[in-house]
């Protein structure tokens, strides 16, 4: 149910369902349309002219073919006309649309390109917020689905976008290192005072009274990864950093008590860290939201926080019947 940032092409990659942004006609284009359409064969346009076109902020489903996909969902975005003319409310629909195609036909995995950002001119920070935001949002409500949002060249993050936030984020990285959340460094091993990570998890969970799916989720974390996190098997390593601030968040715990458990994991926030001070300018804003702090923490250089990726790279297509 995780939403992973990678920088693939998603033609080569192995997936239930493959997102093409696609245009009104459903015709090859360029970019990553004009790939899709090269990749998958002839068949994907003779299924494309039968369906016709598509409206834009929806989206039509066909077979994949070639491509190593059973699925190629074409999702319809907007062209950018400044802002002004329901483009946000279009691309969220284009989204949510692909995604509720790739659901209802049992797509388990989905490779997103970034809609909307490359010939139709969408500026790509507010590209990426809108994915994050209504990928989030989707996966948050849903059923286990892992959601691929493919960057490309290698290496490109999107600017952060949410302006109201931007300038104090900003200064943050720049000062934050003085945050009280700092101060504290975690305790050399075997000296905790604290309760073990995990019964201090299972406390947690209890108080919420939530199911370990409705955790996942919120922490952007495959449920076979939180439980060797909630259980942990004998003499196994602790969890990663990255998973423990992915699950403050999604506790929504106030700064001193996720200094609390990431020192039961033996860890303490680092200013050197741009993972760690992007989320302790949002804990100290009371903001545990951990796909738009995952966002921003991506923006700055940090960490898209959760689930790692666990991507299959085809060798060969897949194969129907």
């Amino acid at each position: 149910m995780p939403l992973i940032i990678v920088h693939e092409d998603i033609t080569k990659i192995k997936m239930d369902g493959v997102v093409n942004a696609a245009n009104p006609q459903l015709q090859p284009g360029g970019g990553v349309c004009g790939a899709i359409f090269e990749t998958a064969g002839k068949m994907l346009l003779k299924d494309c002219q039968a369906v016709g076109s598509c409206k834009t902020g929806e989206a039509a489903i066909t077979f994949a073919y070639k491509l190593p996909a059973r699925y190629v969902v074409h999702a319809v975005g907007p062209v950018w006309e400044g802002g002004g003319k329901g483009e946000p409310e279009l691309l969220r629909g284009a989204y949510d649309y692909a995604l509720m195609l790739a659901e209802t036909h049992d797509c388990n995995t989905v490779a997103f390109p970034l809609i909307s950002s490359g010939i139709y001119g969408y500026p790509k920070d507010l590209a990426f917020h809108e994915a994050v935001v209504t990928i989030g949002g989707f996966l948050g409500r849903n059923r286990e689905m892992d959601v691929y949002l493919s960057l490309l060249p290698e290496g490109y993050r999107p600017p952060y976008y949410p302006g109201d936030l931007k300038a104090g984020l900003e200064a943050f990285h720049r000062d934050g290192a003085g945050s009280a959340l700092f101060d504290r460094k975690a305790p050399p091993e075997g000296a905790r005072s604290g309760p073990p990570l995990p019964d201090f998890l299972a406390n947690l969970l209890r108080v919420k009274g939530w199911a370990r799916e409705e955790l996942a989720r919120r922490a952007n974390l495959r449920t076979d990864e939180l439980a060797p996190i909630l259980e942990p098997p004998g003499g196994a390593d602790p969890p990663s950093k990255n998973s423990l601030l992915a699950l403050a968040l999604a506790f929504g715990l106030p700064g001193i008590e996720a200094l609390g458990l990431l020192e039961a994991a033996g860890y303490s926030l680092d200013p050197a860290s741009r993972t760690d001070l992007t989320v302790a300018f949002f804990l100290e804003k009371g903001i545990h939201d951990a796909y738009l702090v995952s966002e921003a923490s991506f923006a700055y250089g940090g960490d898209f926080l959760g689930a790692l990726p666990r991507i299959v790279h085809a060798k060969g297509p897949w194969r129907r019947g």
